[in-house]
């Protein structure tokens, strides 16, 4: 069920709830590099392997209560046998509501838990954003309603829980991979803190926290350089623009209706030419 905003604000509101509502968002606006008609048919509620963990991640760390109340940590259960099968069923339906986390994840999200805790920037950053997981709601200057929802963010400061592959995590190693066009993280930092701007909250500072999803669990706290700020912003604006103005005639292209004829890349032209 798709719900209608019509107030702009900060609101308290489930991932579920945040999903239905009908407005650009920060994933919806990256799937503008596809075309209008893949933004509009895009929904947020897509979940992924690694995504489920990133989301138990959030989770354990910016909820731990509500993690304590919805999350059971479930043995391991041998479902090759008729036994194992039994209990499995049996367990399942004494925890009916919750979310069953096999043992090895539980652990890994214990461990992240830790390595954030120990991590001096990194938890007192957690512990010094109040707002956690609230979505917000503006009325843009484009003309379209757009939506966003922190991780977390105070006075001044936006944090953005990310987690990662082993080994990925360092600043300039994360960097450089928030930047790449499977991720485009920037473009999430500066559509956010178009938000805020338009909300007069006066936040303007976009942090990065950085875990490690396997051993050691390594952390790091990496800030947005305003020059990857604005270069995302240069890139963003055009599309958001793109979008309200498909969105006032209603009509949203795919791909392109003629035959085409792409240039080759650079790299095939010198492999073919010897460039």
């Amino acid at each position: 069920q798709v719900i209608q905003m019509t107030e702009q604000g900060v609101y308290s509101l489930s991932f579920p709830e945040y999903g239905e509502i009908e407005a650009l968002s920060a994933h919806r606006l990256m799937q503008m590099t596809a075309s209008p008609r893949h933004a509009q048919v895009f929904r947020e509620n897509v979940e992924s392997d690694a995504l489920k963990l990133g989301k138990l991640v959030h989770l354990a760390v910016l909820e731990p209560e509500e993690f304590q109340n919805r999350v059971v940590r479930s043995p391991k259960f041998d479902r090759r046998t008729t036994q194992g099968k039994i209990e499995s069923a049996r367990f399942s339906e004494l925890h009916v509501g919750k979310e069953l986390v096999d043992e090895v994840t539980f652990e890994k999200l214990s461990s992240i838990q830790e390595a954030l805790a120990q991590h001096p920037a990194a938890s007192r950053l957690i512990a010094r954003c109040k707002a956690k997981e609230q979505a917000l709601v503006w009325n843009d200057r484009s003309g379209v309603l757009c939506k966003a929802r922190p991780d977390m963010f105070s006075d001044t400061i936006c944090c953005d829980l990310k987690t990662i592959k082993h080994g990925e995590g360092g600043p300039e190693r994360f960097l450089s991979s928030a930047l790449s066009y499977g991720r485009l993280y920037h473009w999430q930092a500066a559509f956010y803190l178009r938000g805020f701007k338009a909300l007069q909250m006066g936040i303007g500072t976009w942090i990065w926290i950085v875990v490690e999803t396997e051993e050691p669990y390594a952390v790091s706290v990496v800030e947005a350089h305003p020059d990857i700020i604005e270069y995302a912003k240069q890139q963003t604006g055009p599309l958001i623009e793109q979008y309200a103005e498909c969105t006032r005639n209603g009509a949203w292209p795919a791909y392109s209706d003629r035959v085409e004829t792409p240039e080759p890349p650079q790299w095939l032209r010198d492999k073919l030419y010897g460039g």
